[in-house]
């Protein structure tokens, strides 16, 4: 007598349960969500056609970015805290943002906010609920100048993925409205 197998496959869906968290821009889940740095670090601190305005309604305006390093001056492989900051004329209630800064030299490193991206190249916020956020710069070994350039998103809290229309954005420089970032300069 012949044997038959019969093998039953049973259908069962896959429901996959995931937070409000994984699904935003704080993880970076979906395509071209990523927070902080995409692609090339330096066209998202340096070039607004490239920056915030990928996710964010291009409107490098009224927001004006404060970079405070405790000293500008640093011993070869020592470090130095920074602040970056912004404030905003077109949401001045809110406390929610994010930032991106990356370096031409020296390391940086993640404060409680703050986290490196996953290229390793670029510093940027942990989370969405802060304005101001501080970490740290290591110099290089060698002796020379180093440009931190940075650009600051001040959001109006309503879901990054929902309306970003009412979110502004804006380089370090002299203009909350300037299309390119000004660096800050640092001397190891």
């Amino acid at each position: 007598m012949k044997r038959r197998t019969i093998i039953l496959i049973a259908a069962v869906p896959l429901v996959l349960l995931v937070g409000e968290g994984l699904m935003s821009k704080e993880i970076g889940i979906l395509p071209f969500t990523a927070q902080g740095p995409i692609g090339n670090v330096g066209a998202l601190t340096r070039d607004a056609a490239k920056s915030c305005g990928q996710c964010h309604v291009n409107q490098h305006r009224g927001v004006t970015v404060t970079v405070k390093p405790t000293t500008r001056t640093v011993l070869a492989g020592q470090t130095t805290a920074i602040t970056i900051s912004g404030t905003s004329t077109v949401n001045p209630t809110q406390s929610t943002g994010g930032f991106t800064a990356d370096v031409t030299s020296g390391t940086l490193i993640p404060g409680t906010s703050t986290k490196i991206d996953t290229a390793g190249k670029a510093i940027t916020h942990r989370g969405r609920r802060n304005r101001s956020w501080t970490f740290n710069w290591r110099a290089p070994t060698a002796p020379g100048l180093t440009e931190l350039y940075t650009v600051v998103n001040c959001a109006n809290n309503d879901q990054p993925l929902a309306l970003p229309a009412g979110d502004s954005w804006g380089f370090h420089g002299a203009s909350p409205t300037a299309v390119k970032s000004t660096p800050v300069r640092l001397y190891t």
